[in-house]
């Protein structure tokens, strides 16, 4: 399993569909990320619907951040962001 393919534990899934909130971040990052989702959406998360998925982003510019994005999978489009940690760059 690709490690952008990460699913979180069933147990820790069902603890962040309950007490988790949805992740505040700003409209131009939530539809960059969406739209990274929905790229390879057929791909890694069709068959993951309600589930909690993870997908690693990266940013172009040299300065910006890589960061992991944690998501509550409603269906194509759907997405609940319920957290956001750096990561290394993975370029």
């Amino acid at each position: 399993m690709k490690k952008e393919d990460e699913i979180i534990p069933s147990d820790m899934e069902s603890y962040c569909t309950v007490a988790l909130k949805t992740l505040q971040i700003t409209k131009k990052e939530a539809a960059k990320v969406t739209h990274d989702i929905n790229n390879v959406w057929h791909v890694r998360y069709s068959t993951k619907t309600g589930r909690v998925c993870a997908i690693y982003t990266h940013s172009h510019e040299t300065e910006s951040p890589s960061y992991a994005y944690y998501f509550i999978n409603r269906g194509f489009g759907q997405y609940d962001f319920i957290a956001k940690y750096p990561t290394a760059d993975r370029r």
